[in-house]
Protein backbone atom coordinates (compact mmCIF):
# COMPACT_ATOMS: atom_id res chain seq x y z
CA UNK A 1 0.00 0.00 0.00
CA UNK A 2 2.98 2.16 1.00
CA UNK A 3 4.47 1.52 -2.79
CA UNK A 4 0.90 2.82 -4.18
CA UNK A 5 0.75 5.97 -2.18
CA UNK A 6 4.47 6.80 -2.75
CA UNK A 7 3.61 6.56 -6.72
CA UNK A 8 0.40 8.44 -6.68
CA UNK A 9 2.16 11.33 -4.70
CA UNK A 10 4.80 11.38 -6.72
CA UNK A 11 2.76 11.85 -9.81
CA UNK A 12 0.97 15.53 -8.57
CA UNK A 13 4.41 16.45 -7.35
CA UNK A 14 5.89 15.91 -11.19
CA UNK A 15 3.22 18.00 -12.08
CA UNK A 16 3.47 20.19 -9.39
CA UNK A 17 6.86 21.15 -10.01
CA UNK A 18 5.81 21.32 -13.91
CA UNK A 19 4.32 24.51 -12.94
CA UNK A 20 7.06 25.80 -10.43
CA UNK A 21 9.44 25.54 -13.27
CA UNK A 22 11.68 23.46 -11.35
CA UNK A 23 14.31 21.28 -12.67
CA UNK A 24 15.41 20.04 -9.62
CA UNK A 25 11.61 18.99 -7.79
CA UNK A 26 11.19 17.38 -11.23
CA UNK A 27 13.70 15.23 -10.95
CA UNK A 28 13.31 14.54 -7.35
CA UNK A 29 9.82 13.83 -8.22
CA UNK A 30 10.54 11.96 -11.42
CA UNK A 31 12.80 9.65 -9.30
CA UNK A 32 9.85 9.20 -6.63
CA UNK A 33 7.98 7.78 -9.49
CA UNK A 34 9.95 5.35 -10.74
CA UNK A 35 10.94 4.28 -7.70
CA UNK A 36 7.11 3.59 -7.26
CA UNK A 37 6.67 2.04 -10.07
CA UNK A 38 9.53 -0.20 -10.01
CA UNK A 39 8.31 -1.01 -6.82
CA UNK A 40 4.77 -1.64 -8.10
CA UNK A 41 5.33 -3.88 -11.06
CA UNK A 42 6.61 -7.23 -8.95
CA UNK A 43 3.05 -6.57 -7.22
CA UNK A 44 1.47 -7.66 -10.63
CA UNK A 45 4.35 -9.81 -11.92
CA UNK A 46 4.37 -12.52 -9.28
CA UNK A 47 1.20 -13.53 -9.32
CA UNK A 48 1.27 -13.77 -13.21
CA UNK A 49 4.20 -16.04 -12.40
CA UNK A 50 2.99 -18.07 -9.98
CA UNK A 51 -0.18 -18.76 -12.41
CA UNK A 52 2.38 -19.81 -15.28
CA UNK A 53 4.05 -22.37 -13.23
CA UNK A 54 0.98 -23.98 -11.59
CA UNK A 55 -0.41 -24.68 -15.21
CA UNK A 56 -1.08 -28.27 -16.06
CA UNK A 57 1.85 -29.79 -18.38
CA UNK A 58 0.02 -31.09 -22.11
CA UNK A 59 -3.15 -29.30 -21.29
CA UNK A 60 -4.17 -27.12 -24.18
CA UNK A 61 -6.62 -24.23 -24.14
CA UNK A 62 -9.95 -24.83 -24.43
CA UNK A 63 -10.62 -24.44 -28.69
CA UNK A 64 -12.42 -20.96 -29.93
CA UNK A 65 -16.01 -21.30 -30.75
CA UNK A 66 -16.45 -20.08 -34.10
CA UNK A 67 -19.16 -16.97 -34.49
CA UNK A 68 -22.44 -17.69 -35.98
Amino acid sequence: MFVIVVLGLAQFGVIWAGDLRSEWLFLFFAFLSGFGGGAFYPLFAAPAGVALLLRQPGRAPAPARAAG
